[in-house]
Parts: C-alpha cells; sequence; structure tokens
C-alpha cells in the first residue's frame, strides 16, 4: 500500500498542470537510453525530472517518455536539439501537451467471457498442503473430480 500511495504522489507532483509548462516529449531515441545519457544529451538545460513512458520486462526504457525543465530558458534549449541525429535517427522533441490524471478516459477494455465451468481456482495455499487435504476441505461442498497443483520442478516443490 505504501508504495501505491507513494507513487500516486510522486505522479501528481512531478505532473502537476504548473509543471506542464516546461516539459517536452521526447521520442525516437535509441532502446536502453538512461537518465545519465538523456542529461549528457541535454548539456546545458538543466532538468528537474525524467519519465519513460514504456520500459520492458528488465525495465530497459524504450526510447521515448518526458522531460520537465526547470524554467522556460531551459526548455527553449531543449526544443532546438528536435531533429537532432541520436544514432543515425532523428529524434523528436516537442512542447508536452499532454495531460497527466487519474481521471482521463480509458479505452474501453475488452470484457472476457468464459464458458460456464465447475472448476475453481484456489491461490495462496501453503506449501506444505497436500492434496489430500484439499480434497477433504473442499469435499464437504461437493464431490471432487480432479485436482491439479502447480509444481516447481526446480525446487522440487509445489508453487502454493
Amino acid at each position: 500500500m505504501f508504495k501505491t500511495s507513494l507513487n500516486l504522489f510522486f505522479r501528481k507532483s512531478l505532473f502537476s498542470t504548473k509543471a506542464s509548462e516546461s516539459r517536452i516529449f521526447f521520442g525516437n531515441f535509441p532502446i536502453g537510453v538512461t537518465e545519465f545519457t538523456m542529461k549528457k544529451f541535454f548539456d546545458g538545460c538543466e532538468i528537474e525530472s525524467i519519465l519513460f513512458f514504456k520500459k520492458d520486462r528488465n525495465g530497459t526504457s524504450q526510447g521515448y517518455g518526458t522531460i520537465l525543465f526547470s524554467d522556460e530558458n531551459a526548455l527553449s534549449k531543449a526544443m532546438e536539439l528536435n531533429n537532432s541525429m541520436v544514432q543515425d535517427k532523428p529524434v523528436t522533441i516537442k512542447k508536452w501537451e499532454g495531460e497527466f490524471s487519474e481521471n482521463r478516459p480509458r479505452a474501453p477494455s475488452k470484457e472476457r467471457i468464459f464458458p460456464p465451468s465447475n472448476c475453481i481456482y484456489v491461490g495462496n495455499i501453503p506449501f506444505e498442503t497436500d492434496g489430500e487435504e484439499l480434497i477433504t476441505l473442499f469435499k464437504e461442498h461437493g464431490n471432487v473430480l480432479n485436482f491439479r497443483r502447480p509444481y516447481d520442478k526446480e525446487n522440487e516443490r509445489s508453487k502454493g
């Protein structure tokens, strides 16, 4: 819970309306670009914060996001770097016109419809619990026809 609250706090403070005035969008930078690399590229522009929008499972930047500058002068200097070549590709730098909001409209999610089933999923089962104990526990609700438990072959124990 603390991590979520902290994350929400930083999102709101970094992306307030006031902060949007000195913010740019950057794109088309090489995959794996780091905060250090971005600060070097924008040398002479005082950066307050950098947010990489998309990262892969390993946390590697995909080359686009936003940067908040300390003032309008730093923003103007940064804007002059639009279409600069980085690794033989022109980078995109433009004034941020987006909005960061928890209440922004989102695309409707596709509702997944599953066919009727007599199968249930039970999670957070202690590792020590064996199948017989579970069958006995659920027997009072009906006949247990089948029981499957994920098993970790590497550690040679159930996954819980």
